[in-house]
């Protein structure tokens, strides 16, 4: 089984409820950052609810969602799509040249993964079993001390390419 990820379009599902996690598709037209959110079940897969991961070496990726292509970064715990470059008090606070690391979690299952910082401390969680318009959250990953590590479920994702 091949657990290498291309570039290309993604749907990403929570486990184990595998609802589809994007942004809404009723926005505000402001700049500012859009939240990346469960979707209810049924939503069907649309611009919002697709992924473009850019692969750039190894398991590192650029991750972009929705209909402009916001990148997908973190801010304020929360994983965001990122409209454009903004100012802030702070620098390090934000980047929308944030990379994240895609990695395989085959123990869990096929087209199991987890997504995580580079440094691989922190990583997506949604942080209810009913993901329906709970935002993505980013924290510190939990795992087992045994080899290969076990992930608790909401740290699971199942990514599937659709184009």
């Amino acid at each position: 089984m091949d657990h290498e990820l291309a570039t290309g379009l993604y749907t990403i599902r929570t486990i184990p409820s595998l609802q589809l996690v994007g942004r809404n598709i009723v926005e505000d037209d402001s700049f500012k950052p859009k939240g990346v959110f469960g979707q209810p079940r049924g939503v069907p897969v649309n611009d919002n609810t697709t992924f473009l991961l850019r692969h750039v070496g190894a398991d590192s990726f650029y991750i972009s969602c929705g209909r402009d292509h916001g990148r997908v970064v973190e801010l304020e715990g929360k994983v965001v799509a990122a409209l454009h470059e903004v100012e802030l008090d702070d620098p390090f606070d934000y980047s929308v040249n944030q990379l994240w690391a895609i990695r395989p979690q085959p123990q869990h299952g096929e087209d199991v993964f987890t997504i995580e910082s580079e440094s691989g401390y922190w990583g997506w969680v949604m942080p209810t079993e009913t993901p329906q318009y709970t935002p993505v959250a980013v924290r510190a990953l939990v795992s087992s001390s045994t080899m290969p590590p076990m992930y608790p479920p909401n740290e699971l994702w199942v990514i599937e390419r659709i184009g």
